[in-house]
């Protein structure tokens, strides 16, 4: 099951990148740069996320003279590498590498409604200590099926699915397996206000249900305000290289962490891991190009838990650096 998880998302990240370097399937309006506003749906790392940006006029080429439904065309790619420090007899060590990639098209239901489907694969790996049985690796393969429903206000209404297979690669399929789902409206008031009121189906034993509330606020051209669980992040413009695109400082809050099926001494268990982030971070918003992204930060709050016997281990708090890439 491990195996062809990842050589299916591997094929749709390949295909992903020959996609978009022959420029294939281009929408006719200007791409979305590297954050779609106030749409992102993040309810543990790795996942789900789903795309919802949608720009004016989008379509695949030649649907309606081809007469056959095609592939979804490539909206965007992303590669995310993250470092959590560790050391010392309380101490836990994490690196882990996240990519996923998102497809779009329009569906003839509704008005104008569009689909997204996004693969995606993480790594992580676990440096502890001795005393605490844990897993060096941990996997998650997923696959997050949206659909976005834009309407003339400019507010969108998001729903989705995104079955998930979480493990250490040893584990019964009846505890790796996760069926998350996620339903937001943002409700745009102006252009430069916007609420977000939501569900989000975790997959995560700690939390199972979380909520999606916040708002939005762009007071001019250069701050934005995401006052919104589980992410909120004041933006500032900087004035840098403006040719090369938008230059982006940030803080931000983040809620870390996830669900795996494990193998733990010969019996199938679950292995919660949580955290919280506080983070500062840049990003160059390059519409339609190469969009890197580096944050550091401090992490704290941070605890694994088997789900079995409630046994639990609270690593010191340490500190993060993480580097991205969409395109």
């Amino acid at each position: 099951m491990i195996i062809r998880t990842i050589f299916f998302c591997c094929l749709a990240m390949a295909w992903t990148s020959l996609a978009f370097a022959q420029g294939y399937g281009q929408p006719q309006a200007e791409p979305v740069g590297y954050r779609p506003a106030e749409g992102e749906i993040e309810v543990q790392e790795g996942g789900p996320y789903i795309e919802t940006e949608v720009p004016n006029n989008y379509a695949p080429p030649s649907v309606v003279d081809s007469g056959v439904w095609q592939l979804m065309v490539p909206r965007k790619g992303s590669a995310t590498f993250t470092y959590l420090g560790g050391g010392g007899n309380d101490g836990l060590g994490i690196t882990s590498i996240d990519t996923s990639a998102s497809f779009m098209a329009p569906l003839p239901i509704w008005g104008g409604m569009y689909g997204s489907l996004t693969p995606g694969f993480d790594w992580v790996s676990l440096n502890g200590p001795s005393g605490f049985d844990l897993p060096s690796d941990l996997y998650r393969g997923s696959l997050s099926l949206g659909f976005i429903k834009p309407f003339e206000s400019g507010s969108q209404l998001v729903v989705g699915i995104s079955p998930t297979f979480a493990t250490d690669g040893h584990a019964d399929a009846s505890d790796a397996f996760q069926f998350n789902a996620f339903g937001m409206y943002n409700w745009k008031r102006s252009e430069k206000f916007s609420w977000q009121f939501g569900i989000a189906a975790t997959g995560r034993d700690d939390i199972p249900v979380l909520p999606v509330v916040g708002f939005t606020w762009k007071p001019n051209d250069n701050w934005e305000i995401e006052a919104s669980v589980p992410r909120p992040r004041i933006s500032h413009r900087l004035q840098w290289f403006p040719s090369l695109g938008e230059n982006w400082a940030y803080v931000a809050g983040e809620f870390g962490g996830g669900t795996y099926g494990v193998d733990r001494n010969g019996t199938s268990d679950q292995l919660t891991l949580r955290d919280f982030r506080l983070l500062l971070g840049w990003e160059r918003r390059n519409p339609g190009g190469f969009s890197p992204a580096i944050e550091a930060g401090y992490v704290f709050g941070r605890e694994l838990e088997y789900e079995s016997d409630g046994s639990k281990f609270k690593p010191s708090d340490t500190f993060l650096i993480r580097a991205s890439v969409s395109f």
